[in-house]
């Protein structure tokens, strides 16, 4: 039997505030959080409009508050002696660039001339977090653009299947910094009104900002008991309608900032990460694409949704929504998307309205309430780091 994981808890932080229930009421209600960008990181005078959290917060202080939603969103809070056998996982791209960016800035302000731009490797955030909360199993971070947050989920859950740990703190973290903005901007990537992802007239990403972090642990399924028959294992399931599936995680090495033009690379990925799990594309209601708004990404995704969707598929992105937040788009998106579910929607494709790539797929014109069933979530990233991830809601 292939190996299922529930989520525990999970909490976020979002454009829309702090939580899940107010990311789910903006989606809800279909609201695009569009800002400029603040002028602590645009000095050009440029107008670049984000997906920001607008909190002035230390990322330590920003890091700890979504850990302790997550904490808190479970039926049951794990108790001291859980945490101390709980790793630690985080998939990220910034980690404490903007922190280190700053004080680089300020120095140069006051006439100083700062050494060259450095800081502590990009695990020192994770191991400060995992001592805030005296978690005493492995801690692991990663960055592979993108997909790092569901990298970081791939290896929890391994970590976990392979009986090294009981439980995993599994989080996605970025906040926008100076190089991450201004390198999209140079590479001319970034849509000057937001993104619309799979539409004709979608002309580049929209960038973001997310922290987001769920307790993952094993399903009772996992063990041949029905998640019908019996309460999880541990105590306390918050989703509880959602299994997850060890994800189909591949880096191509096709190209270094491209996908596949003619989608061949993530069509094997989407197959792959469907037959580990015995599941056949006509039992998928509905896919939650990377779909950020770029010319090309989006060609290649829909193509590729094309030739396994013959028949087309109920198609959404979440960027519109959430702004790509680069490492941490993937779990923010996760937990978002299971939140909806919970609140019995696949949100619709914002941004969306007519597609240019292919007569065979269309993206969500409306909120779509069939969710019963499998769903396939797409993680790609720049450099074709590809994931996807079945999901099974029960509700």
């Amino acid at each position: 039997m292939n190996q299922v994981f529930q989520i525990r808890g999970a909490g976020v932080l979002s454009c829309y505030g702090s939580g899940l229930q107010a990311a789910v009421n903006g989606i809800n209600n279909g609201e695009c959080r569009l800002n400029l960008l603040n002028s602590q990181l645009n000095s050009s005078g440029e107008d670049i409009w984000v997906s920001q959290l607008n909190r002035e917060d230390d990322i330590d202080q920003l890091g700890v508050e979504v850990i302790n939603q997550a904490l808190n969103h479970c039926q049951v809070r794990p108790t001291e002696s859980e945490l101390q056998k709980c790793g630690l996982f985080v998939g990220t791209v910034s980690s404490d660039s903007r922190k280190v960016e700053m004080e680089y800035r300020q120095k140069r302000l006051q006439g100083e001339d700062p050494a060259p731009l450095c800081g502590p490797s990009g695990g020192r955030l994770a191991t400060r977090l995992a001592d805030s909360f005296s978690l005493g199993g492995p801690v692991v971070t990663i960055n592979t653009a993108c997909s790092s947050s569901l990298n970081a989920l791939y290896q929890a859950m391994l970590y976990i299947q392979e009986g090294k740990i009981e439980r995993a703190l599994v989080m996605g973290i970025d906040v926008l910094n100076a190089m991450v903005v201004f390198g999209f901007r140079s590479l001319m990537l970034l849509s000057d009104d937001g993104c619309h992802p799979f539409d004709a007239k979608r002309a580049g990403i929209q960038l973001g900002e997310s922290l987001s972090a769920i307790i993952l642990e094993k399903s009772n399924t996992s063990q041949g008991v029905s998640s019908g028959d019996s309460e999880n294992i541990f105590s306390g399931n918050s989703f509880g309608n959602a299994d997850l599936y060890l994800p189909y995680c591949r880096n191509t090495h096709s190209h270094p900032t491209a996908l596949d033009p003619e989608g061949f690379e993530a069509n094997e990925v989407m197959k792959a990460a469907l037959e580990s799990v015995s599941v056949s594309p006509d039992n998928i209601v509905a896919v939650k694409a990377h779909g950020t708004g770029s010319r090309e990404g989006d060609a290649s995704e829909m193509i590729a949704l094309a030739r396994l969707f013959p028949d087309g598929v109920p198609l959404t992105s979440l960027k519109r929504y959430l702004g790509h937040s680069m490492g941490a788009a993937a779990l923010s998106e996760l937990v978002v998307y299971l939140a909806c579910l919970e609140s019995g929607f696949v949100p619709k494709c914002l941004g969306y309205s007519q597609t240019d790539i292919s007569p065979s797929i269309d993206a969500l014109y409306e909120h779509f309430t069939g969710i019963g069933g499998y769903h396939l979530l797409n993680f790609f990233g720049f450099g074709s780091s590809l994931s996807s991830l079945v999901i099974k809601w029960k509700g």
